[in-house]
């Protein structure tokens, strides 16, 4: 498998799109790395509704 590094500002709208069909076909596989000197986002939930469930994040130093 090949791996590309795009700035997220490079991507429009439509390339999100076709990314998330791939992902949900298990064609692709993408992570969202972001450098900042605060935690962000301070937490990421599943779905609106759900605030017990949240998504796994690791930090990478």
């Amino acid at each position: 498998m090949t791996m590309w590094r795009y700035q997220l500002l490079d991507l429009s709208e439509q390339h999100f799109r076709q990314l998330r069909l791939l992902i949900k076909l298990n064609r692709a596989e993408a992570y969202v790395i972001v450098k900042t000197e605060k935690p962000w986002p301070p937490e990421i939930l599943l779905h609106p509704r759900q605030h017990t469930t949240k998504i796994a994040r690791d930090a990478i130093n």
